[in-house]
Order: C-alpha cells, then structure tokens, then sequence
C-alpha cells in the first residue's frame, strides 16, 4: 500500500489508530495500556484529576468530590479509552506529533529494527514510550547505531501530556490560561527538560 493510502486511512479511520498503535507496540514487547471506563459527565464535572474522577465515579454519581483546582491529567490517562474520548478539539488522534512541534521533529522504532514510524502521531508517542526508541529525525544511522536518549523520551512524553492539558483549559486541567499550547511547544523546541518539569509537577497521579 502506498504511503499516501495509508495516511489517508489513519485519518479515515481514527479507530484503528489506536488498535493499529497498540497491535505494534503490543508485537514490540510493549505493554498495552490499561483501559479504563469512566463516565464522560464526572470528566467534564469541574477542574479534577484523574485520581478524583475514579474516586468520584467509586463514590457515586451523587457523592461531593474534593478535586483540587489545578492538577492536571496524566499522560497515562490521555492514552487511555477515556482519555481518548476527551482529546480536545484542537487536537484530535490523528495529529502528527512534528506538525505541532515544529522545529525539533522525532522518528520512532518500536521493533528495535527500523524506524518504523518515522512521522508519528500524539497518540503514537504516547503508547510508545515504555520500551520504544525515541530519536531527531535529523538522526541518520540505524536503531542498532543508536545510543538512545532517554531525554527526549521524558521531553516527548510530558510534552504531548502538557499540550493537552492546556488545550483542556478551562473544563479541567491547569490552574489558569497561563499555561498555554503555545508555551508547552515553545519550552519542548528549547531542548531543556528542565522547561518541562513545572507541567509534570502538575499532572495528576494516574496510570
């Protein structure tokens, strides 16, 4: 199949990019993700995490929950079957991870073979970040040259968790509008994973 049919069925069919992304991974020795189903409404209540949620949901539909203003989801919950229900707009499955993060582009190995998804998806570099190996598309030798980066695994990895937590504002997520996409992109081209760790201090504790 060509490369242009095969774009065209990933964004066809937004579905299978998640079965299709997990197969592989699932092939690679990567852990498929637990699945979680947790009611839309309770996600959508106020500006809770995902630790809230679930005890919310525990509770019952009627019971107060204490979720503090602020916390934002964590990258497990984003690949998750709610959290993938709950992609804000901006920014649904199928986006490919370089078009937003323009300037610092990635390619990934899952087979430790070849570099078998050489323009991924958000959701692509989420589900890959247990065992996948991340490199700069400005890299040019093998996956078995390469040294790995664990780096910018944690850089792509809280990155993407970042962008859409702050895409999420104001239903849930970040504390207030001044975390925004723009600057989630801004701090992961710098390159510094230091730029990164105030969003992971804001992400919920989750799967």
């Amino acid at each position: 199949m060509s490369t242009k049919k095969q774009e065209k069925g990933r964004i066809d069919n937004p579905d299978s990019v998640v079965n299709k992304s997990r197969r592989k991974i699932s092939k690679a020795g990567l852990g498929i993700p637990i699945l979680l189903s947790l009611p839309g409404k309770a996600l959508w209540a106020g500006s809770c995490g995902y630790s809230g949620l679930l005890s919310g949901n525990l509770s019952g539909p009627d019971s107060p929950r204490n979720c503090a203003k602020g916390s934002g989801m964590s990258p497990g919950y984003w690949r998750n079957n709610e959290g993938i229900r709950h992609w804000p707009s901006a920014y649904p499955i199928t986006t490919k991870f370089n078009d937003v993060f323009t300037g610092r582009h990635i390619k990934i190995s899952t087979d430790s073979l070849s570099w078998d998804i050489p323009d991924p998806l958000l959701l692509e570099a989420l589900n890959a970040h247990e065992r996948g190996v991340f490199a700069l598309s400005t890299y040019s030798g093998s996956v078995s040259q390469y040294t790995g980066n664990t780096d910018l695994k944690y850089q792509v990895w809280h990155a993407i968790c970042a962008l859409l937590n702050a895409a999420s504002f104001p239903h849930f997520g970040y504390p207030s509008a001044s975390f925004t996409t723009a600057g989630v992109i801004a701090d992961f081209q710098s390159g510094n994973s230091a730029y990164l760790d105030k969003y992971v201090a804001l992400e919920d504790v989750g799967p």
